[in-house]
């Protein structure tokens, strides 16, 4: 098999939208998506002794393999265009904090290149945007 083939990184996304004051519960009533996980303020952080300073739901994609972060998150930013509007609204109404995140795990760097066009995205759904790359020691 040619070394070309060979995928070296995996790729993790989510969106995670989180609130002081907004419970949980009200969070997954006013968002258009069921949630893949949930929080509240003051539970712990695995199985940490931290807490969580913030309510909080995040909706995340399964991990996949591939050497492109952008095709991986626009698998996600396609899952919210049908419910784009209503999403816009409840994070404004509500000021909810959102972020995309994406993280990829690799041991030959992958492509982070995006198109305006999916930072345009971004930007409209009113998201943050961070992602990490974490490098696999051989």
């Amino acid at each position: 098999m040619s070394t070309s083939m060979i995928c070296d990184t995996t790729i993790g996304v989510s969106l995670t939208v989180t609130s002081l004051t907004v419970t949980p519960e009200r969070m997954i009533e006013l968002l258009p998506f069921t949630p893949t996980k949930k929080w509240a303020v003051g539970d712990a952080v695995g199985k940490s002794s931290i807490r969580r300073k913030h309510n909080g739901v995040v909706l995340a994609l399964p991990r996949e393999s591939g050497d492109h972060l952008e095709p991986v998150v626009l698998k996600l930013l396609d899952k919210l265009e049908p419910f784009k509007q209503a999403f816009i609204h409840a994070i404004v109404n509500e000021s909810l904090d959102c972020e995309l995140s994406c993280v990829a795990f690799f041991s030959r760097p992958p492509s982070c290149s995006f198109t305006s066009h999916t930072i345009e995205r971004i930007a409209e759904l009113r998201l943050s945007f961070d992602f990490d790359l974490i490098m696999a020691l051989e």
